[in-house]
């Protein structure tokens, strides 16, 4: 949204408009009727979006989830823990794993072999490689 100011010569008044996209060249002035020229933007307002004023010590805070896909079968759970001795495994009654951080998430998906699933790495994976080899011809 723009708030434009406006001014008139004829009875030197001065007029606020605000406009959802941009500021219109003349409008009629409220005071005399005649048409009025823009003068000057007073200010833009631009929607701010929520995680902008978000600080790095938030982003990287705990935000502890359980994690479905990096889970285990429930009844392998004591052969996971003595697998993987260092790291810090909680487990759900579903075997479902706790995440407690991004960095604790990294550490997990290093140990277990996985890869996070981007779009950038999704055009190179292999899978997707012959799918557009098929396609392709």
């Amino acid at each position: 949204m723009n708030v434009a100011k406006y001014h008139c010569f004829n009875c030197s008044s001065d007029v606020q408009k605000v406009f959802k996209d941009r500021p219109s060249k003349t409008i009629l002035c409220e005071g005399c009727g005649q048409q009025v020229g823009w003068k000057s933007l007073i200010y833009d307002i631009k929607p701010v979006r929520k995680f902008a004023k978000c600080s790095a010590d938030a982003m990287h805070a705990d935000h502890p989830r359980w994690s479905t896909s990096m889970g285990v079968n429930p009844e392998t759970i004591p052969e996971v823990h003595k697998q993987f001795p260092n790291l810090d495994l909680t487990f759900n009654p579903d075997g479902d794993v706790l995440v407690k951080n991004r960095q604790h998430k990294k550490e997990l998906m290093k140990a277990f072999h996985m890869t996070e699933f981007a779009s950038s790495s999704w055009r190179e994976s292999p899978v997707n490689q012959l799918r557009v080899r098929k396609r392709n011809g």
